[in-house]
């Protein structure tokens, strides 16, 4: 197996959220309509560790969970340069862990997220629709170690398992877990960050319309050197390999070296520009190069309004009697707005290129939003709603394989939601409808249920 980086964790991942959803994951070489998936692994990654891991933190609920496609690899490469890592405030990634352990700085979090839920299709298909009562259990552990002697620098860790139980679909049951690994090290002018995150699961796939085994490895190594107060540089390497259990899908092994120059225009105002290059290796398709050209805004205009720009644009080049180069459009743009003390409204718009894992031989141009609000009815009390849209229209990366796919994705999800220092209560609704040009892959799906997470 093809792995860059030198920590690679041999646990496996889950999902919370009503059904796991991993797309990008699923493949087939046939182009029939039942060969057809994508991938929405990073969105499900990104919904667990923003909302599971984090019971009590984020004043609005987070975005992540559309269950929609896979995001392009760029979208999710963090960045030194757009986070703080000041004295004191060092987090976890989504989360701190709260409980002293007495020696060596070391803290610890326990916690239990439980869901129970109804799904009117659970195989997400509009030819073999299953219902069924849905049960998932998902402890979780988390340790911590923040130090500020002589230089910032940290280390934590995340386990949580997945077990997901079908109530009249036992076949479907699976156990799911995930493991992040991450640290973070200051020596004056230069902080270097690492990440290791290991995912397994069990769930559906959006195009596949089936339960797939998959592996997801991601390696993230980050650096940031301050070159004057206001001027900064960063290297960022990225890893990120999709391996599945059987033929159903395509392995792959993508690999990116980024690199900003940032400037603090004002205190309020920071300018980024720099060229992200990768290398995907695709099992039983052309291998991919790209160099991608993206400039980054960071603006936090008040402390109502924070906004942060990615803009750019994508080359990319096909080898071994793949198609001609192509050129697209990068976006990853974000927005969070304070209208009152008790109301606030979050936007997400993205774009970019993601190889499919369903079939041998596609790629897809993915471009959508996600909006949402939140509303504090009481001190523990939250109304919200969240929804999107998103288009992931298919091209062939081989000449001699046609392609006419194209997939527009709708989700709106209400919810009412309590949350307390160390319990939050949901109470959700989440309708999805997928409209595709091929038939098979077109559906709707309707979830209803609540979610518990405690943290002890």
């Amino acid at each position: 197996m093809k792995l860059f980086g030198t920590i690679i964790l041999s646990f496996l991942c889950s999902g919370f959220a009503g059904s796991t959803w991993a797309v990008d994951d699923v493949s087939v070489e046939s182009s029939s309509d039942d060969a057809v998936q994508m991938a929405t692994q990073d969105l499900e990654e990104e919904y667990l560790e923003n909302e599971l891991l984090n019971v009590e933190t984020a004043s609005l609920e987070p975005l992540g969970n559309s269950l929609g496609y896979a995001r392009p690899m760029f979208l999710e490469l963090p960045s030194l340069g757009a986070t703080q890592f000041e004295e004191g405030n060092f987090r976890t990634f989504e989360g701190q862990a709260t409980h002293e352990l007495g020696f060596g700085g070391l803290r610890y979090d326990l916690g239990l997220d439980v869901a129970s839920y109804y799904d009117d299709n659970i195989n997400i298909s509009n030819v073999n629709r299953l219902e069924d009562f849905v049960f998932e259990i998902a402890p979780r552990f988390e340790v911590t170690t923040a130090q500020y002697e002589e230089g910032f620098r940290g280390l934590s860790l995340i386990y949580q398992p997945t077990y997901n139980a079908y109530v009249d679909n036992s076949d479907k049951n699976g156990l799911d877990q995930f493991v992040f690994l991450q640290g973070y090290h200051n020596w004056g002018k230069l902080t270097v960050g690492l990440q290791q995150k290991y995912n397994h699961l069990t769930g559906t796939v959006l195009d596949f319309g089936n339960f797939v085994d998959r592996d997801i490895y991601t390696t993230r190594l980050m650096s940031l050197y301050e070159i004057t107060g206001k001027l900064s540089a960063e290297l960022n390497l990225g890893q990120k390999v999709r391996v599945y259990d059987s033929s159903s899908g395509v392995d792959s092994y993508l690999w990116n070296v980024q690199a900003w120059l940032n400037y603090e225009l004002t205190p309020k105002v920071s300018l980024g520009v720099g060229p992200n290059f990768g290398w995907l290796d695709v099992v039983g398709s052309p291998n991919q190069t790209f160099q991608q050209f993206l400039t980054r805004v960071i603006y936090e205009a008040t402390g109502k309004l924070t906004l942060t720009n990615v803009l750019g644009a994508e080359y990319r080049q096909f080898q071994s009697g793949g198609v001609g180069d192509r050129w697209a459009p990068i976006l990853e743009f974000g927005g969070i707005y304070a209208a009152t003390e008790k109301l606030e409204f979050q936007l997400r718009a993205f774009s970019g290129v993601q190889n499919s894992g369903a079939l041998r031989g596609r790629n897809y141009e993915l471009s959508g939003f996600q909006l949402g609000g939140q509303h504090e009815i009481t001190k523990y009390l939250f109304a919200s709603l969240n929804g999107g849209y998103e288009v992931a229209d298919f091209y062939s990366t081989v000449p001699t394989i046609a392609n006419n796919r194209t997939d527009d994705y709708f989700y709106i999800q209400p919810s009412l939601i309590y949350r307390s220092k160390h319990l939050q209560v949901k109470v959700f609704y989440r309708y999805r409808d997928n409209q595709s040009t091929r038939t098979a892959r077109t559906f709707t799906n309707n979830q209803a249920g609540v979610e518990v997470g405690l943290d002890f």
